[in-house]
């Protein structure tokens, strides 16, 4: 009796073996993620700095400030406003300002007090020691100081960024997201990085929003100078691109293995 032996068919290993030559080689040459930035490879330990602890911003070297400085305890600011609701006006703040830079040494050249250091308060500190500084020349002298040009930046996925002007101390971080246009369609929720400068070194933590489980982490305070970064998916373009590529590929592997089970 005469027994045939099957021999097993090379095309599946044949396909196999180019489809994962060829992810590969996508995947080492950047085609499947062009616009991927800050990867942080298998063996990245990253930090842990977001938390929930609202915290005033801090006036640093490089911020402006407003002051504004009524006396009487802002007698003249009160009764603007009231005098024109009386007599049925808008009413209005009158609030008049210049912005005073903080320079490297944290100094602002304020009026009528000149060189003051500023730099390290926060914007309450920063009114308290102006209201006794002022008081010194107005009587009971009314002070209020807002920081400004604090700015935290947004990378979008692809080649979308903002820079966003950060004029709240509790913005969370859904909430940045929110302002720069959302997790656009390219952009992967669960993987978006929040970059922050502490102490000197860039410190990075990865933070998953696509469960709602994580809600808690997407309440986290930011920071000035913070860079949210919202990692892009696959490059659904680079498939439209092989896709004749991997056709003419396959075929070939079919002829291959066509002519290679007819000469066994």
């Amino acid at each position: 009796m005469t027994s045939f032996s099957k021999q097993p068919t090379k095309r599946p290993i044949i396909h196999l073996l180019l489809a994962g030559m060829l992810l590969a080689t996508f995947s080492s040459c950047g085609m499947l993620y062009p616009n991927r930035m800050l990867d942080t490879g298998k063996d990245f330990v990253e930090s842990s700095f977001l938390d929930t602890i609202y915290r005033e911003f801090v006036i640093e070297p490089g911020d402006q400030i407003q002051v504004f400085v009524y006396p009487n305890g802002g007698y003249n600011l009160i009764e603007s406003q009231i005098s024109n609701q009386m007599n049925y006006y808008q009413p209005q703040t009158m609030l008049q300002s210049l912005s005073y830079q903080i320079d490297g040494s944290g100094m602002a050249n304020l009026p009528r007090l000149g060189l003051m250091k500023i730099s390290g308060l926060t914007e309450s500190g920063a009114e308290k020691m102006l209201t006794t500084e002022y008081g010194k020349i107005y009587t009971d002298a009314f002070v209020n100081v807002v920081i400004t040009g604090k700015y935290i930046t947004v990378y979008r996925g692809g080649s979308d960024a903002k820079q966003l002007a950060l004029n709240r101390s509790d913005l969370t971080l859904l909430e940045a997201i929110g302002m720069a246009g959302g997790i656009p369609e390219n952009g992967r929720s669960s993987k978006i990085k929040v970059i922050r400068n502490i102490q000197g070194a860039a410190q990075l933590q990865e933070i998953d929003l696509s469960s709602i489980d994580d809600i808690a982490l997407g309440n986290m305070y930011i920071q000035p100078n913070d860079i949210i970064y919202i990692e892009p998916n696959i490059n659904s373009t680079v498939f439209q691109e092989i896709g004749p590529i991997l056709s003419t590929i396959s075929s070939i592997a079919v002829i291959y293995a066509f002519f290679a089970n007819v000469n066994q």
